[in-house]
């Protein structure tokens, strides 16, 4: 014992005389402040004053037995480990039991034996330094723990900002997410947003991993996925800057296998890239699963290959025809018999499913009575959009509107695109940012960007890359039209296109006009729109055509096609 140390205390507890004058030499020569008590009452009174280190406990005793003071003792001791040893003449094993479950730690037996007395107290010192120990550390966790737990919160509501910007409130759109119950994050993230045009980008990711780890990676695929499908930019540049970013941003062995889905509202197609989720699923309105969107590509964040328009599935937007998403966690989600959901159960929910829109929570319910009891093993996602739908829901935003402030001043850009521009870069969000710099009204943003993408779409494809739009009167030409498309853009060594954006004073406000020209040959613009022509011309798609229409004071088309003009009311100088 440390002699500038207090004298560690000792309670004698014992109605004895001798026995507590015995006890207390011994505890004497061992270095303890011997306090005294002759029964169980005094002794908690004593217990409450001295705060002694440890106590030595007679059984029998009048006011207040042993077992009973022990009690009471352990509970006032709180979270400070005091010892009790018990001084009983008893040796059954009955008399023994009932000294530990009243809160003893020891006993010992009368007579009392000097070097038996000192080698339990020892004992009970040693035990007595660990709780210490332990109560330290514990200390020290709780406050590690609790400065995680701030931590986790702070970044929790960043991540809640973040990713909550990449949602959407539409009746055509359900999803039902399941974190693990360990975590405080999601591992996988269902993100949507509106396109300018109108139509719909949708996001679904399974990251590596879960936790934070795992949300970690939600952020900078959040801030990608958002923001440029905001600016316009298409499903493949996308995709490859969520890969370029994922791969320079984060260590090696982290990806993310993901969905993405794109409805086109003005070319009535629905296009998925799958990168390592289960098979997406198509259905129609009377839940046949009409097309599977299997993974034919690697998760993001693991090659640098650069994501191309052919590698993206097409097909065309029937009436009632739904899509359905889902990451791994829903079909390898686990039962008390560690029997996985899996595929066939999933199957069976498409034929089982009273309804085509309640096809979510019938799947939903199934997975939650299958898994029973069991713990979450994996985060689950699971979505379910109306295409259909969602193709008709044109923001009113796009739709022409009245007269709208402006700055008044006449300007005029000008970008010569060449054939190795145009392989590698779609210009439209590149002018529609410049718009943005110049102060051109944001409420004209979207209209703005629904009118460029028609006409730049339709010189690409009709007057450089020669396409026809007869190719997408059947299902399957869907696919055919946009694998041809890739494959000619990839051909695409000679042509040009120029796009001029100026913006004009009326006598009424200011227009914003929009030429469009191309060297290649041209298309039949005396065709009716909707209509393909009877001889081998080309023929732009009526759906886009007819919107722009609708959107502009006029729009012309000269010289064999290759030429368009259209001519955009921005409004009254504010």
């Amino acid at each position: 014992m440390d002699p500038l140390a207090r004298p560690m205390k000792a309670l004698i507890v014992d109605d004895d005389p001798v026995n507590r004058k015995l006890l207390r030499a011994i505890l004497k020569k061992e270095g303890y402040d011997p306090v005294i008590a002759e029964n169980g009452e005094e002794a908690i009174d004593v217990f409450t004053a001295e705060h002694p280190d440890i106590v030595l406990m007679d059984i029998m005793m009048p006011v207040m037995n042993g077992y009973d003071a022990a009690r009471r003792i352990k509970a006032l001791s709180s979270d400070k480990f005091v010892p009790i040893i018990f001084l009983t003449a008893v040796t059954d094993e009955e008399a023994l039991s009932r000294c530990v479950e009243s809160g003893g730690d020891d006993f010992l037996t009368k007579p009392y034996n000097r070097v038996i007395l000192k080698a339990k107290i020892s004992a009970m010192e040693r035990i007595r330094g660990l709780y210490s120990t332990l109560n330290v550390q514990k200390d020290e966790l709780e406050r590690y723990r609790s400065s995680i737990q701030h931590e986790l919160e702070f970044a929790e509501h960043i991540f809640q900002n973040i990713t909550t910007k990449g949602t959407v409130d539409l009746p055509y759109l359900k999803f039902w997410t399941s974190t693990m119950s360990m975590s405080m994050f999601n591992g996988d993230l269902v993100l949507a947003a509106r396109k300018p045009s109108g139509g719909l980008h949708l996001l679904m990711c399974d990251f590596t991993g879960h936790g934070l780890p795992a949300a970690v990676g939600a952020l900078p695929v959040s801030e990608v996925f958002v923001a440029m499908t905001d600016r316009g930019f298409t499903m493949a540049d996308i995709l490859s800057e969520m890969n370029r970013k994922l791969r320079r941003e984060l260590p090696t062995g982290f990806f993310c296998a993901a969905g993405f889905a794109d409805i086109d509202v003005n070319q009535g197609t629905l296009s998925v890239w799958n990168g390592g989720l289960p098979a997406l699923v198509a259905v129609d309105k009377t839940l046949n699963i009409v097309r599977r969107f299997g993974s034919n590509h690697l998760p993001l964040g693991i090659t640098s290959a650069a994501i191309r328009a052919g590698d993206i599935s097409v097909m065309e937007i029937t009436p009632d025809l739904h899509l359905v998403m889902y990451t791994d966690g829903l079909i390898e989600t686990v039962n008390g018999e560690g029997e996985m959901f899996g595929i066939d159960r999933l199957n069976a929910c498409f034929d089982e499913a009273p309804e085509t829109e309640r096809t979510i929570e019938f799947i939903q319910d199934r997975v939650i009575a299958f898994r029973g009891e069991a713990e979450q093993n994996d985060d689950i996602s699971l979505l379910q959009l109306n295409c259909h739908l969602a193709q008709h829901d044109i923001p009113e935003e796009v739709l022409p509107t009245g007269p709208q402030g402006v700055i008044g001043a006449e300007w005029r850009m000008e970008f010569d695109l060449s054939a190795r521009v145009l392989r590698d870069i779609n210009p439209v969000p590149m002018v529609l940012n410049m718009l943005t710099h110049i102060r051109v009204p944001d409420e004209h943003r979207k209209r703005i960007f629904t009118i460029l993408m028609e006409l730049y779409t339709n010189a690409m494809d009709h007057g450089l890359l020669q396409l026809r739009s007869s190719l997408k009167s059947t299902p399957e030409g869907f696919a055919t039209y946009y694998q041809e498309r890739d494959q000619r853009l990839n051909r695409l060594l000679d042509g040009k296109a120029k796009i001029i954006v100026e913006q004009r004073a009326v006598e009424d406000g200011y227009v914003l006009r929009i030429r469009l020209e191309d060297t290649g040959p041209g298309f039949d613009v005396k065709v009716p729109m909707g209509k393909d022509a009877a001889e081998p011309m080309l023929v732009p798609s009526g759906r886009g055509i007819n919107l722009v229409r609708s959107l502009c004071r006029s729009l012309e088309y000269s010289n064999g096609g290759s030429t368009a003009v259209a001519t955009y009311y921005l409004g009254k100088e504010q």
